[in-house]
């Protein structure tokens, strides 16, 4: 009888240990119809395949996308490459149809799902021919906004006719020779900045152009030198 039991209890036992966990879950939405794969304490954890209205297959932790993986959409288009909490961020290559043409492919850095280009900066910017340079510096690594200064040759001008718009609503607290952005959401991207201030020699009144995106949250120094 206790024999009976004991090869009764090993085959049980056996069978929890082979058999797939189920109702392991995963959060991102879009791929969670099904899954199969890795888990820990009910969540998508190693690697697996998931599934739902698009489909990933890689790396999970704590039930999202993360580490090495490819994300495949609906339509066709898939991004492979690195993935934290459920985005894209670091490197990797994005391939998209384009009916009649060839197919377009994306190659760079990520930074919170966003397309930074070639480099892994956590910012661009470009600006109008009339601008000597635009420098951008991370002074903390604690704080919400963005300071821009303006010079020539080193020293402060004065900025007239401040325009600013973003893809968020900033209230700019503007001093002539600064501009200072706070309580900012980051990514603070789609940045324009219009600006005027009077030429060098006479009496003509100059106007600048800048676009900037910032990826990373953080206190930013902008320095814009115009000619």
């Amino acid at each position: 009888m206790i024999k009976s039991f004991i090869i009764l209890l090993i085959v049980f036992l056996g069978d929890q240990a082979i058999s797939p966990v189920k109702d392991c879950e995963v959060l991102l939405e879009t791929i969670s119809g099904t899954y199969d794969g890795d888990c820990k304490k009910g969540l998508a954890e190693g690697t697996g395949t998931a599934k739902g209205i698009d489909t990933y297959i890689g790396e999970f932790k704590k039930g999202l996308p993360e580490g090495q993986g490819r994300y495949i959409w609906k339509n066709g288009d898939y991004f492979s490459g690195d993935f934290v909490k459920g985005v894209k961020e670091g490197y990797g290559e994005m391939k998209m149809k384009r009916e009649g043409q060839k197919d377009s492919l994306l190659a760079g850095y990520w930074i919170k799902d966003i397309f930074v280009g070639a480099s892994n900066l956590p910012y661009r910017e470009s600006h109008s021919s009339n601008i000597k340079s635009v420098m951008i510096e991370e002074i903390t690594e604690n704080g919400s906004e963005i300071m821009i200064v303006y010079a020539r040759n080193k020293q402060s001008v004065v900025a007239d006719g401040l325009r600013l718009v973003s893809d968020q609503e900033v209230k700019p607290l503007s001093e002539f020779e600064y501009t200072v952005l706070r309580k900012l959401d980051f990514p603070f991207t789609g940045a324009k900045l219009d600006f005027r201030s009077q030429a060098p020699v006479g009496s003509a009144i100059l106007e600048y152009h800048v676009e900037f995106d910032i990826f990373k949250k953080a206190r930013w120094l902008i320095t814009i030198e115009v000619y």
